[in-house]
């Protein structure tokens, strides 16, 4: 933008008008960069903050439907998942996810789920606190409704090797 005098501007008022001009200019275009900065840090700390959320939300998945239930989820029958649940108290109680996983090699596992994937299941063992990664190439996974107690799933496991 150039300041061009106007034919009744004294040079007085021209100087005045070139200095607010270049005061103006001065003062807003570090605000401007300031502003762009800003903006900047806020959307750097943003996207920083998302492998920490999907961390944090990971870790409250597994705490409150894989290890803190008490039971696994009963198997019932279509009707019966249709059907709406009542509502009986204002804390939901939560049941795991339970399955059994046999292969054609002999492999015989079962536990809660905490993570499925098209290559793989993560099983969680309640009575020992261990955590078993499993490939589902060739794996049979039925869901059930109750864990058995590692007496009874190693003979289970020796059986189907057998």
């Amino acid at each position: 933008m150039t300041l061009k005098p106007r034919p009744h501007d004294s040079l007085k008022v021209w100087t005045a008008k070139a200095s607010l001009y270049c005061i103006a200019f001065w003062v807003f275009l570090p605000a401007v960069y300031i502003g762009i900065g800003c903006v900047l840090v806020v959307v750097s700390a943003a996207l920083l903050m998302a492998p920490y959320m999907g961390f944090a939300a990971g870790n409250l998945h597994v705490a409150k439907h894989v290890v803190e239930p008490q039971h696994c989820e009963p198997l019932r029958t279509r009707a019966s998942r249709l059907k709406p649940a009542p509502q009986t108290s204002k804390k939901p109680v939560y049941n795991a996810n339970c399955v059994t996983v046999r292969t054609e090699r002999g492999l015989y596992e079962q536990g809660r789920v905490v993570i499925a994937t098209t290559s793989a299941i993560l099983l969680y063992h309640p009575d020992t606190g261990e955590a078993v990664r499993i490939p589902t190439k060739d794996a049979i996974i039925e869901a059930i409704g109750s864990l058995q107690k590692i007496e009874e799933s190693t003979q289970a496991r020796e059986q189907a090797a057998e």
